[in-house]
């Protein structure tokens, strides 16, 4: 799924990356060659010169020496680079998520590599960059606000177990909470859904009033 995604995430990075950028990745395998290749097309501030990459993943962590150097723009890293990874603050202040976490510790954990004490910018960047498929009458289907949802939904839980704090409206979104396999269902389920109303040219389900169902 995410790698269908990613052609359009591609095409978005010029808009958003530029030297002191960090590009996470939750998935490596075909995706981190696409993204280096993508960010080493964009030209420098001056317009002279492309952007230079480095890499920090499991297999491959020569980059991040690099980037705190400053003698690369970008890093491009995967979980590795969630736990363990310091003085990242001193060089990086904007972070595009290109591919969510599947845990809200996880996003925490990436956003808290350059959003720390002493760091060295005011302000931090986080983007997010969501493909969704919008028809007047299909409606709109996003993989990606489904997984920014589950992560929001393990928050409150997070937030109800360890401190007993309860969402406002006394309500705990019990399906937020399942598994990756049966997510990927559901949301394929949907998207199927989707083409089917978009071929047969029937209202989308906020059209008829009837609520959306990913089971």
């Amino acid at each position: 799924m995410e790698q269908k995604l990613l052609g359009p995430k591609l095409a978005y990075l010029p808009e958003v990356v530029r030297p002191g950028t960090m590009i996470y990745t939750h998935y490596v395998t075909g995706i981190v060659e696409a993204v280096t290749a993508a960010v080493e097309a964009i030209p420098g501030a001056s317009g002279g010169e492309f952007l230079k990459v480095g890499v920090y993943t499991g297999e491959d962590k020569a980059g991040l020496g690099k980037f705190k150097r400053r003698e690369v723009d970008v890093l491009v890293g995967s979980a590795p680079i969630g736990t363990g990874v310091d003085g990242l603050q001193d060089v990086c202040d904007r972070l595009v998520f290109l591919s969510l976490t599947w845990t809200h510790a996880e996003y925490e954990q990436i956003i808290g590599r350059i959003r720390r004490q002493g760091s060295a910018f005011r302000k931090i960047e986080v983007i997010i960059p969501m493909v969704a498929l919008r028809e007047d009458r299909a409606g709109v289907w996003s993989w990606d606000d489904l997984r920014k949802r589950c992560i929001e939904y393990k928050r409150i839980l997070a937030d109800a177990a360890l401190d007993g704090v309860i969402p406002l409206d006394g309500v705990i979104p019990l399906d937020g909470v399942m598994s990756r396999e049966e997510m990927h269902r559901r949301s394929m389920a949907a998207l199927h859904a989707w083409i089917d109303r978009v071929r047969a040219g029937t209202p989308s389900p906020e059209e008829t009033g009837t609520p959306a169902s990913l089971a």
